[in-house]
């Protein structure tokens, strides 16, 4: 992400539109969810609600919020919002494309040929085993964070992460990996800062 290149933001925003849940299928389960009522949100409303009583801004972003919801639920849809929308768009591309989707796999090792290039990746499996996948034109890896490891992310941020919202299963193991493979990686001390309600 290049924050001082022509026409960037300030930020890191990926907004992607409201998304049925329903469309997802036996695929829904398997996706995490918060346990909040589902709503038809937008990160641009999201910080109407604490001021809904003090602004008409807010309380039109907040009404729109509501409609955009009940058009959803009308229709028998559950909205889903901001990550979850995007992470379910994703799944739905990934089926709609055949793309296998293996839950409960955790990545545990990346496999090097001799040169050092990345040609297999090792998962676990169910009742503690594991399986080697072949990946002849390289690995893609969206690793997400390490909010929840405090000893790794201590040295590096300050902080332990004991007030973070991440999943609890933010623990920078695709950072750990990455790294033992020889992978450089940057950015370590940045971290999303923002309050939050406990």
């Amino acid at each position: 992400y290049y924050q001082k290149a022509p026409g960037a933001k300030v930020g890191r925003t990926l907004e992607a539109e409201n998304f049925d849940a329903n469309r997802l299928g036996d695929m829904l389960p398997s996706m995490r969810r918060n346990a909040m009522r589902p709503l038809a949100i937008t990160t641009d409303a999201a910080p109407k609600i604490p001021t809904v009583l003090r602004s008409f801004n807010s309380l039109l972003g907040v009404l729109t919020v509501v409609a955009r919801t009940v058009k959803f639920q009308v229709k028998g849809q559950v909205p889903l919002s901001m990550g979850q929308t995007l992470v379910a768009q994703l799944m739905a591309v990934a089926r709609s494309l055949d793309i296998p989707v293996r839950v409960n796999a955790p990545l545990k090792a990346l496999i090097q040929d001799e040169s050092g290039r990345v040609t297999a990746v090792r998962i676990g499996t169910a009742n503690d085993g594991e399986e080697v996948i072949e990946a002849p034109r390289g690995v893609l890896m969206a690793a997400g964070g390490f909010a929840r490891d405090a000893a790794y992310r201590m040295p590096l941020q300050g902080v332990t992460g004991e007030w973070s919202p991440a999943s609890p299963d933010d623990t920078g193991d695709g950072h750990k990996i990455g790294a033992a493979a020889g992978a450089e990686l940057a950015l370590m001390d940045a971290a999303t800062w923002y309050p939050v309600s406990i």
